[in-house]
């Protein structure tokens, strides 16, 4: 997933002191901590500060020490130093490398605190954010700041509180964004630590900005980012200072020119000074903007392409289309025959991981030179599909923020469901409490009683357990432990009713296995069940959180995907079917060969029930078989209920 304008300062926001978080813990509390560790968390902490003014230099300097460590503990630190380093100068790959030395240290250190592994496990959500994984966060990140707060580590928790609200920012969690920037902030401050602190100043001007484009929220999202420089006070902090003159720059408007120049030539002279490369291309490209502004094409195009060599270097290949997005309207200007040859170079870079704004950004740049030069037929058509990737991307912003909400509202049911169920625990262990003690008081006089009431009390707790079961069992197929045909359907009419009311797509599609009698005739039954739990578990591992797949009867499974599109069923297919082939199934040659047929149906506004819907998907299915099994089949004869999308 491409990464957006914002993700540069996630590595300064939540790399501001991990080390430091677990050595103040550590220390204070002397837990598995010995006099020669105490030593390197005490190097580690001053390390990770001086890498706040200069992290190339400060890096190289991690490195040597590691190779000259000599015991476990200090290379677990050397470790995770390292990869805090790699994620402020923005390199996932080396990143993870570090990471996972890390890990594999960690395991030589038995007797290690637990806020060990609550570091590693911040650092592992922090490389997700510069891979773009942003959507999978808010659970693991919100678990991760339930246990810090119950671990006591102060400085931890409040890191953790900085990241959470960056995700929740990111994931459309607005309110709740602010909630917890605000603690995060009154946390920075408790601590005095200015680098924290004017992090989270930072993160309160990011959501400013965030939360509405008008002249007001910029005004008060650029008094944050000056509050951070002051926390600053006489700290170097070359880098984090690098990170607030940008974002200064970018909260201003086109109208401030000349003060958008200056802070952005500062965030360049201060990366340059630490050989911060991507940070030099990035206010690069915003300066390269600002000089097509003026009309200063060469310096445009020399300071776009020189950002573009130096992201081609670090293999940032998401942040080129903006660099070309400038070259092409500069060139257009001056050297049209450029200006084309730039455009094809353009366009063969802009494919499907392109994330869908810089692509929409891209088109619109081409369709205005190609209209400049009075090429109005492919000026139009460029600036239409500028048009159509722009709704892409408002659509895929939507669904992404109803999936979100729809994962929180079944969060917060779960949540409703176990208290529910714990209360009616707790009752039903204090009614039992209480047959207990009379049946003791009737022990004294009525012993024979006594025997009666323990036969009933032990009849009424199997009747309940057995009651309990039948429940689960009502709900479950037996062998496989999917959904079964009553429990699907139901699930299946309760997306039914949510797609309509909020016109998104659902698709359904029946799955049959291909020849599977002959498994049973050759093989044997036991065989055949296994080879059912095997499809249960691949399919299951293959789809989506908010997919369901169960079994309707037999060998036939009956999938519901809401949020699916037809041209999406080809990939969808692919990955149940080589997770199936991967599949090891005891009793059957490897691999195994079996596959399965497919047949998938999608709602439109002219269909009046779900039955229509699954039936014409059992349909496909039977096409898919005729049409030679292992393969998928689809039909759509009229309009999605969506809008924008033709079948």
């Amino acid at each position: 997933m491409p990464r957006s304008s914002t993700q540069r300062l996630t590595a300064a926001l939540f790399c501001l002191g991990a080390v430091a978080v677990i050595a103040t813990s550590s220390l204070a509390t002397g837990q598995g901590i010995k006099t020669d560790s105490m030593r390197a968390l005490e190097a580690s902490v001053h390390r990770f500060a001086a890498a706040q003014d200069d992290p190339a230099g400060t890096l190289a300097g991690v490195l040597r020490d590691k190779r000259e460590a000599k015991d476990a503990e200090t290379l677990f630190w050397g470790h995770l130093l390292e990869a805090r380093i790699r994620g402020l100068l923005e390199q996932p790959v080396a990143m993870d490398h570090a990471l996972k030395a890390a890990e594999e240290q960690l395991r030589a250190l038995p007797t290690a605190s637990p806020l060990y592994g609550m570091a590693v496990r911040l650092q592992r959500l922090q490389l997700s954010t510069l891979t773009g994984n942003i959507d999978s966060l808010p659970e693991p990140v919100r678990r991760l700041a339930g246990e810090t707060a119950d671990a006591g580590s102060l400085r931890l928790s409040c890191e953790v509180k900085m990241l959470r609200a960056w995700v929740e920012s990111e994931t459309a969690m607005v309110d709740e964004a602010w909630r917890v920037a605000e603690q995060a902030l009154a946390c920075a401050k408790s601590l005095e630590d200015r680098e924290l602190t004017a992090s989270a100043y930072l993160q309160m001007g990011l959501l400013a900005r965030g939360t509405s484009a008008g002249a007001s929220a910029r005004r008060t999202a650029y008094r944050y980012f000056r509050q951070a420089e002051d926390a600053l006070g006489d700290r170097p902090a070359r880098y984090l200072r690098s990170i607030i003159e940008w974002e200064s720059g970018k909260t201003l408007g086109r109208d401030a020119l000349l003060e958008r120049e200056r802070h952005f030539e500062r965030a360049r002279s201060l990366s340059d000074a630490i050989a911060d490369e991507v940070g030099v291309a990035v206010a690069s490209v915003d300066l390269a903007g600002i000089a097509l502004q003026r009309r200063q094409f060469a310096k445009a195009v020399s300071l776009a392409r020189a950002a573009r060599r130096a992201y081609e270097q670090h293999t940032l290949m998401q942040r080129i289309p903006s660099t070309y997005a400038v070259t092409i309207a500069a060139l257009a200007a001056t050297n049209w025959e450029e200006a084309q040859r730039e455009i094809d170079r353009a366009k063969s870079l802009d494919t499907e991981r392109t994330a869908t704004r810089e692509s929409a950004r891209l088109a619109r740049t081409i369709g205005e030179a190609y209209a400049a030069r009075q090429r109005y037929s492919e000026a139009y058509a460029e600036l239409s599909r500028s048009v159509e990737l722009e709704a892409t991307a408002r659509q895929e912003e939507s669904s992404r923020l109803m999936l979100r909400l729809q994962a929180t509202h079944e969060a917060a049911q779960r949540e409703a469901e176990n208290s529910s169920l714990l209360l009616r625990n707790e009752s039903t262990r204090l009614q039992l409490e209480a047959a207990r003690v009379r049946q003791e008081r009737l022990m004294l006089a009525f012993g024979l009683a006594l025997v009666v009431l323990l036969i009933g009390g032990f009849a009424l707790v199997t009747v309940a357990r057995e009651r309990r079961s039948l429940a689960a069992l009502a709900m479950r197929d037996e062998l496989t432990g999917t959904p079964n045909r009553r429990s699907i359907r139901a699930i299946a009419e309760a997306q039914w009713d949510h797609c309509r009311r909020l016109k998104t797509p659902l698709l359904v599609a029946m799955i049959d296995l291909d020849h599977f009698k002959r498994v049973n005739d050759s093989y044997g039954h036991a065989v055949g069940d296994l080879v059912l739990q095997a499809f249960a578990q691949a399919a299951s591992a293959a789809l989506r959180a908010q997919d369901r797949i169960g079994r309707y009867g037999g060998e036939e499974w009956l999938l519901v995907a809401p949020g699916v599109l037809l041209e999406d069923v080809d990939a969808l297919f692919s990955r149940i079917r080589s997770a199936f082939a991967a599949q090891v199934i005891p009793g059957l040659p490897r691999p195994h060969m079996l596959t399965f047929s497919m047949g998938a149906a999608l709602d439109h506004e002219r269909r009046t029930s779900l039955t229509s819907l699954i039936e014409e998907a059992d349909d496909c299915m039977y096409e898919a078989k005729s049409g030679g099994r292992d393969r998928f089949h689809f039909r759509c004869v009229f309009q999605p209920i969506v809008d924008g999308i033709s079948g």
